[in-house]
């Protein structure tokens, strides 16, 4: 039995909302977080690559939050995660080299991923993975022989050699090619999808794109489940871009910061949401939130 469903009619209602957003690609040039364009092309293919490498959820099984005031200004998640690397690049320019990131030990580690009383809750794991790719990245000589590739495809082969990016979703994957793109740094051929994280999949269930079946709920599910979730998420925001016309990774973009800041976990803020009046969920006035599948390094 599938456990996960496409809604269709649910989508292509939510692509005629998403075609009245006005949605654009970001290029991903906030220097708090990327590192500068005048940059050596290696370099910036060496910090996006092993950031993404570690770019999954930061709170952990016991619900820590990985946050705080950095020079003034206050970060949480990802954008932590990525101020404290590019802190940590304008400090150590050469700390993302293929050969610094395979021989990194935990001390290393923790100064690139904490900050004051801000912990990552498996930083063994993240150390882990970044010496894994710096390894495969000295197998190729450096980070622009590993991505030298023509296709999606082909970049999707090529990173699956590392453990980072594994994941059969490929949201890793498809984050560094968004990342990457928008930068100009690499140009490719080929179909891409939308990288499926917690916030994307709750927005997903509570308009109804994708319905899940079976008792999921109140527990951790399998890796099995969790793919075929995630699929079936990925799968329908990819059929939404297509019929709304728009840039998947421009719509990666608004919907990774509308679920952060607007169709939350707990308290959605349904007076500010464009989807309001399409949402299951609203109606209800019951949002269900993402299914559990927290031992994972995939999102």
């Amino acid at each position: 039995m599938r456990i996960a469903h496409l809604g269709l009619d649910a989508i292509y209602r939510a692509a005629r909302a998403i075609r009245g957003l006005a949605l654009r690609r970001d290029t991903y040039d906030d220097e708090r977080y990327f590192p500068p364009r005048d940059m050596d092309p290696e370099a910036q293919l060496a910090y996006f690559t092993a950031m993404v490498a570690i770019d999954h959820r930061t709170g952990g099984p016991l619900g820590r939050p990985f946050e705080a005031v950095v020079g003034g200004e206050a970060y949480r998640g990802a954008d932590l995660l990525y101020r404290l690397g590019r802190m940590a690049l304008e400090e150590d320019p050469g700390l993302f080299s293929p050969g610094r990131l395979a021989s990194m030990g935990l001390d290393e580690g923790r100064r690139l991923m904490s900050f004051g009383g801000a912990h990552v809750w498996d930083l063994e794991t993240r150390v882990g993975l970044l010496r894994d790719l710096g390894r495969r990245a000295l197998d190729h000589g450096s980070f622009t022989a590993m991505l030298d590739v023509a296709t999606v495809d082909e970049f999707v082969a090529r990173l699956s050699e590392a453990r980072a990016y594994e994941d059969p979703v490929r949201k890793k994957a498809m984050l560094l090619l968004k990342f990457l793109t928008g930068r100009g740094i690499l140009k490719v051929e080929g179909e891409v999808h939308i990288p499926v994280d917690n916030h994307l999949t709750r927005i997903a269930l509570r308009l109804g794109l994708v319905e899940v079946q079976g008792d999921v709920w109140g527990r951790e599910t399998s890796r099995d489940e969790d793919i075929a979730i995630r699929t079936a998420v990925r799968d329908a925001w990819g059929l939404a871009a297509r019929a709304a016309g728009v840039d998947p990774f421009a719509l990666d973009d608004y919907l990774w910061s509308f679920g952060r800041s607007i169709c939350v976990r707990d308290s959605p803020k349904c007076g500010r949401c464009p989807f309001r009046d399409i949402c299951p969920a609203h109606r209800a006035g019951h949002y269900p939130n993402e299914h559990t599948h927290t031992l994972t390094w995939y999102y």
